[in-house]
């Protein structure tokens, strides 16, 4: 892990972007919910904010600090090394628009076993 580029101030995002990122996890269609588990919900916002890249830097470490945020407003921490995180986000920053469903079960899959109980 490389440290050093700074997130831009808030004011560099785009807001069209960042909500609709913000708002995959309860996309519907036809009244169900495309992503109908807490896990689907948090691969939805991890990806969304990775690959719709809302802001000029730091997308990323914002994906990862959203998806602690919605998890532990569920409930739930995933318990996890920083290190696993921080490839999933590469992972998905690489990867190509056509292997979306790929990468979706490949974090799901990765991401699934960690997701836990938060204590209160």
């Amino acid at each position: 892990m490389t440290f050093g580029e700074p997130i831009p101030d808030f004011c560099t995002r785009n807001n069209e972007l960042l909500e609709s990122s913000l708002a995959a996890p309860r996309q519907t269609f036809s009244g169900k919910l495309l992503h109908p588990t807490l896990v689907d919900q948090v691969v939805a916002l991890f990806y969304s904010l990775i690959k719709n890249h809302p802001f000029e830097n730091g997308n990323k470490r914002i994906a990862v600090m959203a998806i602690l945020v919605f998890l532990h407003g569920n409930n739930k921490w995933i318990s996890i090394k920083p290190s696993s995180l921080y490839e999933m986000a590469i992972f998905v920053s690489q990867s190509k628009p056509n292997e979306k469903d790929t990468v979706y079960s490949r974090v799901k899959n990765k991401m699934k076993p960690f997701i836990i109980n938060r204590d209160k």
